[in-house]
């Protein structure tokens, strides 16, 4: 731990006005912050984090919504065998032709537990190699050694993560999973699994619900947590062209 370093509230107040930055619209994602996204199977929480990776890595708007600010991304997948999430990249992407990002690397893992020293240490030396711009985590609950024993398992993972901020500027994208109540309706940010200690720590709670017919396919994100916004933010309606795989806030 480095040596406590304190200034006078004279030299804090004269120092030069900087604007806060985000990685993620103009108050969802901010430099060096977190956000949760989570929702039960089906939600398409995995396809926006991925959209997340793309529209970060080239620059556009996320959701065609929320401007980016372009820069390296780097994701952990820990869900799914790699066979199968090469197959959702080439679909998501094909869109996209031969005008792919090179600046973001996506690693998958399904043994990594980042809550045990062997893969904290792994993704800190990654995070240090690659200096991203935003790190994506998808998914927190396979990133625990031990998930039965909630609060042990996620103040580890929190302690982790934030060792990795302590020298690290990027912002952290965490997919995550609500609890067993899942399909009941109206949950709020409580039924998150982890919520007593994520509900704290992160910047901004997204909750992901699936809705529509097969001809209406949409998402609503539920903005359960947003610490930097300065008013009141609603739900908003993402539509999905599941057979472009684009997704848009309208």
């Amino acid at each position: 731990m480095e040596e406590l370093r304190f200034q006078t509230l004279r030299e804090i107040i004269a120092e030069p006005m900087s604007t806060p930055r985000f990685v993620i619209g103009s108050w969802l994602l901010p430099e060096g912050g977190n956000m949760i996204l989570y929702g039960k199977q089906g939600s398409w929480k995995s396809w926006m984090a991925i959209a997340a990776a793309v529209a970060v890595s080239t620059g556009r708007p996320w959701l065609e919504r929320y401007e980016t600010e372009m820069g390296r991304v780097m994701v952990i997948q820990t869900e799914q065998p790699r066979p199968m999430y090469r197959h959702r990249l080439i679909s998501y992407t094909r869109h996209l032709g031969t005008i792919l990002p090179d600046n973001l690397v996506i690693c998958t893992s399904l043994d990594l537990r980042i809550d045990t020293p062997h893969g904290a240490a792994s993704v800190k030396q990654a995070v240090e190699a690659f200096k991203p711009t935003l790190v994506i985590l998808d998914d927190v609950y396979h990133l625990m050694s031990n998930p039965t024993k909630e609060e042990v398992s996620i103040r580890r993972y929190i302690d982790v993560v934030d060792g990795i901020r302590a020298v690290s500027s990027a912002a952290w994208l965490h997919v995550h999973h609500p609890r067993k109540a899942e399909f009941e309706e109206g949950l709020s940010s409580d039924e998150l699994y982890g919520s007593a200690l994520f509900g704290w720590w992160a910047d901004t709670i997204v909750r992901a619900v699936a809705g529509g017919r097969r001809d209406d396919k949409h998402v609503v994100l539920e903005f359960q947590k947003v610490r930097n916004a300065e008013e009141e933010v609603g739900d908003v309606k993402v539509w999905i062209d599941s057979e472009r795989l684009e997704f848009a806030v309208r």
